[in-house]
This record gives C-alpha cells, structure tokens and sequence, in this order.
C-alpha cells in the first residue's frame, strides 16, 4: 500500500480477531457481573448473610457495602453490555475482581466453609474453583484493554 494513500474502505472497516475477542469478552463480563448482580440488588438479605459469613467487615457498614457492590456490579455490568465507558467499567470489574480473590482466598486460608455469594443464594461454596473463576474472569479483560476498537459500542471510551 502506497503511505500517501489512504486505506481503502475494506482495510479501514476490517475486523480483526482481537475486535472480536474484544467483544466476545466485553458482552461475556456483562452479561456474568448483571446475572451475577441483579438477584442481590433484588435480594439484598441473602447477599447480606452470604456476605456476613465472610467475617471481613464490621457489621454496621456491612448492609450498606452489599448495597453499593451489588449496584456497582449491575452497573458495570450494564455498561459493558451498552459499550459506555468501557475501560472505566472494565477497570471497575477488575477491582471487583481482584476484592473477590481476596475475600475467599483469605475465607479459605481462615478455613471457612461459607457459600461464596458470587451468584445470590446460588449454594456455590468457597475454593479453588472460584479463585480460577475469576482468574479467567480477569483474563477476559486483558483483550478488551487491548481492543481499541471496540465493536458494537455506544461511546468507548
């Protein structure tokens, strides 16, 4: 290709694997952290016991902490899925994420046998199945951090 030409209109409009990827990851996350969020926005109580058994927080901000996290998860969530604000939404799910690793690595090292609350009343113990979970969950950001494209976004950004 000539450098003083432009790119054709199938070159500039061409989508590549990690576009796709990209996507595939950003509609993945969204739609987990809104399956994941809506029922202990809706159920706040089960969330708040589940929560409780963690034993991390002192209990008076403990009702407002499951309140914030689960309206922060849904919208994340959310915004992944509508493709607004994408890196500050991707960055916020991974500092959930990163909260998430913590709290049941350091349930399992205290020998806790709790439900991780992941999915409100969902019956899922804490273990290392969970911390893989996420660990995937964290690799599926690295792709849309990379994405500069952003395929089917409303405002990237």
């Amino acid at each position: 290709m000539n450098p003083k030409c432009p790119p054709s209109l199938s070159e500039s409009h061409s989508v590549g694997p990690l576009a796709i990827l990209g996507l595939l990851c950003r509609l993945g996350l969204a739609a987990i952290f809104l399956y994941a969020g809506v029922p202990k926005v809706l159920n706040a109580q089960v969330f708040l016991m589940e929560t409780r058994a963690y034993q991390m927080l002192p209990n008076s901000i403990l009702p407002s902490f499951v309140v914030i996290l689960a309206m922060i998860e849904v919208l994340a969530g959310a915004l992944l899925l509508l493709g607004v604000w994408i890196r500050p939404s991707a960055n916020v799910i991974l500092g959930m994420l990163i909260m998430f690793v913590v709290a049941i690595s350091v349930a399992m090292l205290r020998g806790l046998d709790i439900e991780c609350g992941c999915f409100s009343g969902g019956g899922q113990k804490i273990g290392f199945q969970l911390l893989v979970r996420d660990a995937i969950m964290i690799a599926m950001l690295i792709p849309i951090y990379l994405d500069r494209r952003h395929l089917l976004a409303l405002w990237a950004k």
